[in-house]
This record gives C-alpha cells, structure tokens and sequence, in this order.
C-alpha cells in the first residue's frame, strides 16, 4: 500500500510539473502573438500585420499595440489594407490563447479606417475555394471569439468608380459590438455621422457572421434613426430631414423601410 501511495504521488507530481511547463511554453507572449495573428488571418481568410504588440501574462492577460492593418487574400496590391487600426488594447481568459477557439474578453480599438474600394468587397477577394498551403499544412482554421468590440474615431470610405466623383466618407462614432464571431451573428449599436446629406444616424442591429468566402455576402439587419439632417448640403433642395426604419441584407445590398 504504502508503494501505491509512492508511485500515485510521483504521478501526481510529473502532471502537475508537465502541466505547467506545457503552459508556461503556451503562454509565452511570442507564441500568443503568433497565435492570435494566425486566428484573425483564417477567419477573414486574410493577412494580418501588426507594428507593433505588447503581451503582459501576469497578473491576467493583456495585450495592447498599434499598428494592426487586415488585407483580404488576392486583393490588388496598389488597394489599401481593408481594416488599419491605429491603436488597439484587448483581455482574455488564459484558457482563451492556448486552444483552437481563441476568445478575448474586451477589445478597444481607436482609429480605425475601413477602405471599400470601387466595386465593392467582391472585385478585391481571389477565389478562396482552394485552401492555400498555410491552411492545408495547419489543419483545420482556428477560429476567434470576441466578448465586446469597442472602437472609437472610426472612419469608413466607400469608393467610386467615377473618376471625378469624391468617395462617401461616414465617421463612425461609440461603436459598441458583442458575440463577434458567434454563428448568430455580433449585435451592435453605433452613431453614425452621414457626409451628404451630414446628419447624425443612430443604428442597433446584428452583423454577420462574416463569410469569408465572399466578404459582399456577410449579412447584416437593423433598425435606424436619422434626424435632423440638413437638405442644404444637396444643390437645389432645403430644409430638414428625419427619416426612422429598419433595413437588412448583406454589405453588398441592404434594403431600407423607413417613413
């Protein structure tokens, strides 16, 4: 008896020795570094760059950096990155960087520009149906779980294909989104300031979840309110408007029922 109990403690004692040097090898900032870069990069089926990244394990996991830019595979290589972040701090659970389902807790994003070049999202993204050989010597993608997005000072630009014509440019402010990554989608709430006619847009409703086979399709629903927008900015009408109503569809159609 008194052998068991000497082989059961020297056990007990290799697991708990083998369990922490496999997490302290796991939670080595390099390698959550790595991980969480090849985790965006599979599910925007993108490649992802990052200036510069700071990862603290102790006392909880942080992450912080600047310099984050997203381009899709087989954009045009005179096309900016699709996402640039100027800055970026993010939490997480260990349990959170260590597996193939990476989650993170709370992401707070400031300065973020979000180019859609003339055309759309389609014309920039090659065909995704052949897996490159990244993906097919890792295995199965690595997919990625945020709690809550926050980005301040965002800015998207739409592109046209005239070429006289300036882009439509939205300044997006207090964008709040939750569950990105889950399959029912992210629900989100923003305010909006709209170029012409410039009036602020308050929006809630639920993005995604986003396909990176064909980025156009992501769908997205919601309900809107736009008020006091002023009719002056268009040539040749006046006044006020306020519009409310619902739209839905994807990034590449939404259709609008307002009053």
């Amino acid at each position: 008896m008194r052998r068991f109990f000497l082989v059961a403690g020297v056990l007990a004692f290799l697991l708990i020795v083998g369990g922490a040097v496999w997490l302290t090898l796991a939670l080595r900032p390099e390698r959550i570094r790595e991980h969480l870069v090849t985790a965006v990069s599979d599910r925007f089926a993108a490649r992802v760059d990052v200036e510069a990244a700071q990862i603290d394990v102790m006392p909880r996991p942080a992450i912080s950096g600047s310099g984050f830019r997203i381009q899709l595979r087989g954009a045009a290589a005179d096309l900016p990155p699709l996402v640039s972040v100027h800055s970026f701090e993010a939490s997480a659970p260990y349990r959170g960087l260590v597996g193939r389902r990476v989650q993170l807790g709370n992401v707070s994003l400031t300065g973020t520009d979000i180019p859609i070049p003339p055309g759309g999202l389609r014309p920039a993204v090659a065909s995704l149906d052949t897996p490159t050989t990244d993906d097919s010597r890792r295995g199965s993608p690595i997919s990625i779980v945020i709690d809550e997005i926050v980005s301040r000072d965002a800015r998207l630009e739409i592109a046209t294909r005239k070429a006289n014509k300036l882009p439509r440019v939205f300044e997006i402010h207090d964008l709040v989104m939750r569950g990105f990554g889950l399959p029912e989608g992210a629900q989100f709430q923003a305010g909006v300031t709209n170029a012409i006619p410039r009036g602020r847009v308050e929006t809630t409703g639920t993005f995604g979840p986003w396909l990176k086979e064909d980025p156009s399709l992501t769908p997205i629903r919601g309900e809107y309110a736009f008020k006091h927008a002023d009719l002056n900015d268009i040539k040749g009408i006046g006044g006020i408007l306020s519009s409310v109503g619902q739209y839905r569809g994807t990034l590449e159609r939404i259709e609008v029922d307002g009053q």
